[in-house]
């Protein structure tokens, strides 16, 4: 009300507006002891930041927002009443034979330093204020400006050369003083190194922008508001999740005709002060909308500054409307006679740099809302893929026998993940909305969300409508559940991993690492977990890697002689690969050796590991899912009876072979392999138990222990 107001009013005036002119210094001081004030009485209408407001009866006043106005102003009114003495072109000196340029009745020949000294004493003066206010942003549009208008007016190339310099001198600066300079920058150089850190706005921004897509979620749709401080420094991000591509560009489109028009408005004007004026309101306007706006993309980095008629800020928005009411009066002037235009190529220069900004800004849009849309919202830290999971049931996942491991309770709006076998967390994983996403959660998240599985049209009208993806897909491991819980109570005293297959199928019918963690309580237990030396989170049995000895002996030494080792299995889930460094030892997974294992018992094929066996589509139903890796024959039939024979014990129907190995770096673990003798009529089997101490009985027990509840279900 106050802005419309101020434009009424002012409109009604006409030249008389104009006034300001006159008290040009006293205008800016003014500007300059309220913002000094601040450092006596400044507060936060937040309740905490910095104290950049002065406020009385819940009105507050941001000093720095009519400082811009008034430097712009000054500037102006200072180089108008200074345009005769001013080089226009390329005067350099006084000298005998130098290139002097005549203006009227004036002989252009002194020294342009002494000229803009005034003016760098009062903006130098307005840039201290803010640097020692740390309002870093409104200092950057200070150097902007200054640069712009003194360009303009001087038509001299050095001044845009040397405010990039003292930009860069103030960037580095600011980068080692302040602490919010450095997070700010790092956050732009790599703002995916600390994504739910120092990062996480500009993060969410991209995600944001992502969401959008090229549609938008529509007004008032959406989740603009993950983005901290939405409602100001993330406005544009908020308008491009909500109307997308095209909602973004036709924005950035208001913005390019706007610089238009205040330029041809400059350029048409009878005066210097109002040309003058007329371009810096229009680079303040359009200047201060690129920065912030690049500063959401990631073009630039973030400044905190508003975006002009946009962001939440009274300030601002008055201070907006009054360079609007200015621009339009310096538009209203039509009859004059047009002020003479010394160099054209200066506002062509300006023009130019600004429209390569708005085609950087418009590419970005598209970067992030088109081509890097997918990879963005995708992300494991992306709220929206939890919320969605609140409102849309998430796909189970089951063993087997089709009983849950993991599924989603409650109703629509309250959907809450449960895993129904805790032992199970480190294997199977979590989606967890602050820590992120692990295991299978993330390796079959699509078709868990429902991104697959369903069809192709039916995800398209759900994202178009709703932002969310349709019902989530069961999946069907083949982890026996029985045996699991075996294995589980039979490990968990110990550190170390036990892995079970079906030597024929590659199917995995239960795998264990031990210590595991309750994925049903990674918010109260986070902190524990990430600090726990025993690494509970791991997963070892396909991420950790021993030592298997110099081979010295054993089955190990015979079968790798004869047929070698899978390097790098592959089961939908992160798999390290075999390591054999140059100290003669070898590294390997319980995974790996599994297999080898299983290639003994059935005669020398390796199967292709199994976890992930089918998934349950619409409409075709439960579809069967192939091995990622093929079978390979490692070794002929006859070394694997050869190899059965050799460890069988008879009386078992198996056959098995343990030793300890000491660890390079001290400290040593305890392998035990085995699998069903060759002559067992039944599925075969095989099996991997590792302990990281010198056990040999209890790795035995258990690896004899569980192959015997497999073969006597």
């Amino acid at each position: 009300m106050i802005s419309v107001g101020i434009v009424g009013i002012g409109i009604r005036l006409n030249t008389q507006a104009f006034f300001i002119r006159k008290y040009k210094y006293t205008w800016l001081t003014g500007s300059l002891i309220l913002t000094a004030l601040t450092f006596i009485w400044g507060t936060n209408p937040m309740g905490y930041g910095p104290e950049m407001w002065l406020g009385c009866c819940g009105i507050y006043l941001q000093p720095s927002e009519p400082l811009k106005f008034m430097l712009i102003a000054y500037l102006a009114a200072y180089l108008a009443d200074q345009q005769p003495f001013l080089f226009l072109s390329t005067a350099k000196s006084a000298h005998a034979g130098a290139k002097r340029i005549s203006i009227g009745n004036y002989s252009i020949g002194t020294d342009l330093f002494p000229l803009l000294a005034p003016t760098m004493i009062m903006s130098g003066m307005a840039l201290l204020l803010l640097v020692i206010q740390q309002d870093l942003g409104t200092a950057t549009i200070f150097l902007l400006l200054y640069a712009t208008i003194i360009y303009v007016a001087t038509s001299n190339f050095r001044v845009i050369w040397l405010s990039i310099i003292g930009l860069l001198i103030a960037f580095v600066g600011g980068y080692r003083l302040f602490e919010i300079v450095q997070i700010r920058v790092e956050a732009w150089l790599n703002p995916f190194l600390d994504p739910s850190g120092n990062s996480y706005q500009i993060v969410q921004s991209l995600i944001a922008f992502a969401n959008g897509e090229i549609f938008g979620r529509g007004l008032g749709i959406g989740y603009p508001e993950l983005v901290p401080v939405a409602h100001s420094d993330f406005i544009f991000t908020s308008i491009v999740e909500e109307q997308g591509f095209l909602g973004g560009m036709a924005l950035i489109s208001c913005l390019v005709i706007l610089f238009y028009r205040g330029i041809r408005a400059a350029l048409k004007t009878g005066d210097s002060y109002r040309r003058f004026l007329g371009i810096g309101l229009t680079a303040y306007l359009i200047g201060q909308s690129i920065l912030i706006i690049g500063g959401n993309l990631r073009l630039l980095p973030l400044t905190g500054i508003t975006l002009p008629f946009m962001s939440y800020g009274g300030s601002s928005l008055v201070v907006s409307f009054l360079s609007l009411l200015f621009l339009v009066l310096i538009s209203q002037n039509d009859e004059e006679q047009r002020a003479p235009i010394p160099d054209p190529r200066v506002y062509r220069n300006v023009g130019t740099a600004f429209l390569a900004m708005f085609i950087c800004i418009g590419l970005l849009i598209g970067w992030w809302t088109l081509y890097r849309s997918a990879e963005m919202l995708n992300r494991t830290d992306n709220p929206r893929r939890t919320i969605s999971d609140t409102y849309v049931r998430r796909g189970s996942i089951l063993d087997r026998q089709n009983f849950p491991i993991t599924e989603s309770a409650g109703q629509p709006g309250s959907y809450t993940r449960v895993i129904n076998v805790p032992t199970l967390s480190n294997i199977i994983g979590y989606t967890n909305p602050t820590y992120g996403q692990s295991g299978l959660e993330v390796s079959m998240d699509e078709f868990l969300r429902g991104d697959e599985g369903n069809p192709p049209g039916l995800v398209w009208w759900n994202r178009l409508v709703y932002g969310f993806p349709p019902i989530g897909r069961d999946i069907r491991t083949s982890i026996e559940i029985k045996l699991q819980a075996k294995m589980d109570s039979y490990l968990q005293p110990f550190t170390g991993a036990a892995i079970l297959v079906n030597a024929q199928t590659g199917e995995i019918l239960a795998m264990s690492s031990s210590p595991t963690f309750n994925g049903n309580q990674l918010d109260t237990l986070w902190k524990d977990l990430i600090n726990d030396q025993d690494a509970p989170l791991l997963n070892r049995v396909v991420q950790g890697l021993y030592p298997l000895g110099k081979l010295s002996d054993g089955v190990f030494r015979q079968s790798l002689e004869s047929g070698g080792m899978s390097p790098n299995p592959q089961i939908r889930l992160p798999v390290e690969q075999l390591l054999a460094p140059q100290t003669g030892l070898m590294f390997a997974s319980p995974l790996q050796i599994v297999l080898l294992s299983a290639a003994i018992s059935n005669r020398g094929l390796q199967p292709a590991p199994l976890l992930v066996t089918a998934v349950n589509t619409e409409p075709d139903g439960w579809i069967i899912l192939p091995p990622i890796d093929r079978s390979l024959q490692l070794f002929s039939a006859i070394m694997a009876n050869f190899l059965g024979n050799k460890y069988e014990i008879p009386e078992l129907s198996i056959w098995q072979d343990n030793q300890v190995v000491e660890k390079p770096v001290g400290g040593s673990v305890t392998w035990f392999v085995g699998g069903t003798s060759p002559g067992w009529e039944g599925i075969p089997y095989g099996i991997t138990v590792l302990l990281e101490s010198d056990n040999l009985n209890a790795a035995t027990e258990i690896g004899q222990s569980l192959l015997l509840d497999a073969m006597n279900p």
